[in-house]
Formats: structure tokens, sequence, C-alpha cells
């Protein structure tokens, strides 16, 4: 049997590349390597804004809605106010209306007490 040594073992020009990729193959892998890395990056830059943009949207509803509810608070008590305001302001009207013809009452009285007063007086001068 002959024996080969390992100096004499040829490998076909085809099969070389194949075992040992070249430079430009290696760049090329890394560049693409390196993009991918980069796009990464950047996908996980940009997830990390978003996240803090929602954070910070989250808050200002939180502070929107704890606002809003002291507005709505406070106009269910000023409104209660006005209502308070308007059961015054209608007892206040029924006052002066029955004062208004208390008035009228004590006028039309004199205006009676000064006819009865002359016609007293008529009546005197006539006996």
């Amino acid at each position: 049997m002959s024996a080969r040594s390992p100096s004499t073992t040829k490998v076909s020009p085809s099969c070389a590349w194949r075992e040992r990729p070249s430079n430009s193959a290696i760049t090329s892998v890394n560049w693409k390597n390196l993009k991918l890395t980069q796009g990464e990056e950047r996908y996980q830059e940009r997830s990390r804004q978003i996240d803090g943009e929602l954070a910070e949207i989250a808050a200002q509803q939180a502070q929107e809605r704890a606002t809003q509810a002291a507005a709505e608070a406070n106009l269910d008590r000023r409104q209660g106010e006005i209502d308070a305001l308007y059961r015054k302001l209608e007892s206040t009207q029924k006052d002066g209306d029955t004062a208004e013809l208390e008035l009228e009452a004590q006028r039309q009285a004199v205006v009676q007490a000064e006819r009865e007063l002359q016609e007293a007086g008529y009546s005197e001068k006539i006996v």
C-alpha cells in the first residue's frame, strides 16, 4: 500500500474557498453582523424612548384626571351654592311680595280710616 503524505494531497481550487472563506467574505459577514447589531441597538433605544414617552403620557393622563375630578368637585360645590342662592332669592321675592301686599293693605286701611275720619268730621259739623 502506498501511503500518501500530507504534502502530496491536492485540493482542487473550487474546494479551497469553501474550506476557508476569503477576507472579503469575512468582511461582508462582519459588515452584515455590524449592521444587524446596530439595527438592534437602534430598535432597543427607540423602544426605551417609546416606553418613556408612554409613561409620561400615562402620568399626564393621571394628572389630567385628577385635575378634572377636582374641577368637577368644585363645579358641584359651586352648583350647590348657586342652588342655595336661587332658593334664597325665591324666598326673598316671596317675602317681598308678601310685604308689598301687607303694605298695600295698610295703605288701603289708612285711606279707609281717613275717609271715615272725614265722614265723622262732616257728620259732627252737620249735627
